[in-house]
Parts: C-alpha cells; sequence; structure tokens
C-alpha cells in the first residue's frame, strides 16, 4: 500500500486512537499496593545511589505529571514521588 506523505492516513490515525484509548484505559499505575510498593522500592534505589555519590537526573516535569496523569489517577504513588523530588531538591 502506498500513501502520499501530505496525505493522512486514516488506518494509521485509526490506530492511533485505539493505542490512545489504551493508553487511557489501563497503561499506567492505579495506586494498587503491588504497585506502589514496585515504585517505593525503586526510589528507594535511586536514592541509596545518589548516596553513594552517584548523579540522579530526573526531569524538570514531575514524573507522571504527563500522560500518565498520577495526580488523578494514583495520588498515594503521585504523592510518593513529590516527596522524593523534595528531598532530591534539599540536598
Amino acid at each position: 500500500m502506498k500513501t502520499h506523505p501530505t496525505k493522512p492516513n486514516p488506518h494509521m490515525e485509526d490506530l492511533a486512537n485505539l493505542i490512545k484509548g489504551l493508553l487511557e484505559q489501563s497503561a499506567f499505575f492505579s495506586d494498587k499496593q503491588d504497585e506502589y510498593e514496585i515504585v517505593k522500592s525503586k526510589l528507594i534505589y535511586l536514592w541509596n545511589e545518589h548516596l553513594k555519590g552517584k548523579v540522579i537526573i530526573l526531569p524538570e516535569a514531575t514524573i507522571g505529571s504527563g500522560l500518565a496523569k498520577l495526580e488523578q489517577k494514583s495520588p498515594k504513588i503521585n504523592e510518593l514521588i513529590g516527596r522524593f523530588y523534595a528531598s532530591a531538591n534539599n540536598n
């Protein structure tokens, strides 16, 4: 199948909409206990690496502030990440 580069491909738009719908439904955290514990353990790991002298670079926009919408979908995980950022900024 050929498409002209300047014409939108309706099949690609359908695929993009399908992926977007899937992402909105299930691809992100939801404050389940196992998800919370995994994020917590990874943040502890990063903090320990920092204490060993490793440089940890965090995105300026807080992790989860984009498509993940942690503030609305996972307030507990969002708070955990927020505390991590606050600690990192104080160090």
